[in-house]
């Protein structure tokens, strides 16, 4: 049987000579404890990461699916908003409440790039509101046309940029990185 032989020198009134002998029994067991002991807590950091990474996907599928509502519910307002500004006149501003109050939502949660955008499809709408109107029967061919004699879709900008947002957000993981490419992107261009 092998023995390891320590000296303690850490305590004054001990001398070189006092020794200490280690069975190597000993020494093994503490290097089966030591390796364990990395082992454990290898295996927690580990299951933290995982853990972490996943949690944050999560967050940011969740956040996405929220913006893809909230984006498709501006869209709808403003289609009603769009259609009716055609042909009537605004004479009630309360019918645009609920365009606005979905507006303030995106100010809330989107890159300036999608905030711009929203901003110009409401400033259309109203401008649509105040000027002269078209006839009723026309109002479907200057909405599936597209590009009327003097209307262009507002809503075409604002899709696009959405869509290329949420592009964006998914493919960074982050959406504080996604928002930050899009309005890099957005200035380069």
């Amino acid at each position: 049987m092998t023995r390891l032989l320590l000296v303690s020198v850490s305590h004054p009134s001990r001398s070189l000579m006092d020794i200490v002998i280690m069975d190597s029994a000993f020494v093994s067991a503490l290097s089966v404890l030591g390796g364990s002991l990395v082992g454990a807590l290898t295996s927690l950091a580990s299951t933290w990461l995982t853990q972490q990474h996943q949690d944050r996907r999560e967050m940011l599928g969740k956040q996405i699916e929220d913006r893809e509502k909230l984006y498709a519910d501006f869209i709808s307002e403003a289609s009603r908003a769009v259609v009716d500004s055609l042909a009537h006149s605004l004479e009630r501003i309360d019918g645009l409440i609920p365009l606005y109050a979905l507006f303030g939502r995106i100010r809330l949660s989107s890159s300036e790039t999608v905030v711009t955008s929203a901003e110009k499809v409401i400033t259309e709408i109203i401008a649509e509101y105040f000027r002269p109107k078209t006839v009723a029967a026309k109002v479907p061919e200057l909405v599936f046309t597209a590009r009327g004699h003097r209307w262009a879709d507002p809503l075409a900008d604002f899709s696009h940029v959405c869509r290329e947002e949420l592009r964006t957000l998914a493919a960074s993981g982050n959406f504080a990185r996604g928002e930050k490419r899009a309005l890099t992107k957005k200035k380069a261009s």
